[in-house]
């Protein structure tokens, strides 16, 4: 379902992909991937654990997840993820609302 969405353009509003100037915070080009070692995957996912009420786990079924999103379904990662300013407030008011921790939006 989520495929569909990386041709898919409303009419009347704007190009829904994610301002990459604003995102490549590394100034990476636009056309580079890094990898990075499973350990600051693991670094990081700890990180998120200190903050969190769920336990992250990094496993070799999550770095295929990262790779899907990063490399091979980037173009549709990039549409989710300029469409979050419309869609995230309107779930984090629902999660709010039913008291589910926030966690669950991924964009936190």
């Amino acid at each position: 379902m989520l495929d569909s969405l990386a041709g898919y353009n409303l009419k009347g509003f704007p190009d829904f992909s994610a301002d990459r100037a604003l995102l490549n915070k590394y100034n990476y080009p636009a056309d580079y991937v890094p990898a990075f070692a499973d350990s600051t995957y693991e670094a990081r996912i700890e990180k998120l654990n200190r903050k969190s009420p769920f336990n992250f786990i990094y496993h070799p079924l999550v770095k295929q997840y990262i790779e899907l999103y990063s490399v091979r379904k980037r173009a549709l990662t990039e549409k989710i993820l300029g469409l979050a300013h419309i869609y995230f407030p309107i779930f984090e008011e629902q999660l709010d609302k039913y008291n589910i921790p926030l966690e669950l939006n991924t964009w936190q």
